[in-house]
């Protein structure tokens, strides 16, 4: 994982304290054109809703939170990444997840199963969960009427991975694909996220073999956001270390709303770079059909 410098921002007044690895310091006076520019993404966001809110059917509004956000992925990963708005993840056992929202795939990935609404799991490099209102029930509840945020990203089949891995060592590209693929984002235009979710998220993190498959961030814009540790490491900008896996930043005092869209663009980034080394071992797919 590349080192990410802690924000410098006066956080003294937080209620809670950001997590070091959320992003790189983009909150010093001399700091680059990113920190505007990514906060006025969130502003965009939160003037869009807004105006649809005033104008739209509900029904609508939902589509338009997608598409809000596939615009602003496709803009940042053009030439990186294929956007795609709605879909099924499969694995060569013909396993499917839920319906996704968001799916961004390897730009090597056969149009045939595009076309069909279905994306191999050795070529989905992020998905995103996109709720209009994030709530309790819409991000937890495992009921089938509820969509629960969680449980959607959870359907997705992780086991039986077919990759051409080359000359680099099978066995741990395929564990470390178990564990990074594909970056797990939920997002929200409004809404709470609070401190007893980061302790639900926590002891949900604890089930063997749960950690793997729960979000890896989960925003809710110019909220907050919980992001995920996975080595059970969260270091504080004090310096402070605390033992968990998930960890929550407010942004009532420090305004960072340019934060998400940091880890956002650093995470898939960081996973599209693994399409030049890997590959989907597609004859696994085809071969269903023979027998």
């Amino acid at each position: 994982t590349l080192s990410v410098v802690a924000l410098r921002a006066n956080f003294t007044t937080a209620k809670v304290r950001p997590c070091a690895n959320v992003v790189r310091n983009f909150l010093r006076p001399n700091t680059m054109f990113f920190k505007d520019y990514l906060s006025s993404v969130a502003n965009c966001l939160e003037a869009k809703l807004q105006g649809f809110n005033q104008q739209q059917h509900s029904g609508d509004i939902g589509e338009l939170c997608e598409f809000f956000i596939r615009d602003f992925l496709h803009d940042s990963f053009s030439g990186n990444l294929r956007v795609f708005r709605g879909g099924q993840i499969i694995n060569a056992d013909n396993k499917k997840s839920e319906q996704i929202d968001i799916v961004l795939c390897s730009q090597s990935s056969i149009k045939i199963f595009s076309d069909k609404g279905l994306y191999p799991i050795e070529t989905v490099f992020g998905v995103v969960n996109i709720k209009k209102t994030l709530t309790h029930t819409n991000l937890f509840s495992i009921k089938q009427g509820d969509c629960g945020a969680i449980k959607n990203l959870q359907s997705i089949p992780k086991d039986n991975i077919n990759l051409h891995t080359g000359f680099l060592n099978r066995n741990k590209v395929l564990d470390d694909f178990k564990k990074r693929f594909p970056c797990k984002i939920i997002f929200a235009y409004e809404g709470e996220i609070l401190p007893a979710w980061e302790n639900e998220l926590n002891r949900l993190a604890k089930v063997e073999g749960a950690l793997d498959s729960l979000p890896d961030v989960i925003i809710v814009n110019k909220q907050g956001m919980i992001q995920k540790c996975a080595n059970g490491k969260a270091v504080l900008t004090t310096g402070e270390t605390l033992e968990k896996h998930f960890h929550l930043t407010k942004f009532e005092d420090n305004k960072a709303y340019h934060a998400p869209f940091i880890f956002i663009l650093n995470e898939l980034y960081k996973n599209a770079g693994w399409q030049y080394f890997i590959g989907p071992a597609y004859e696994n797919y085809f071969n269903r059909d023979l027998s």
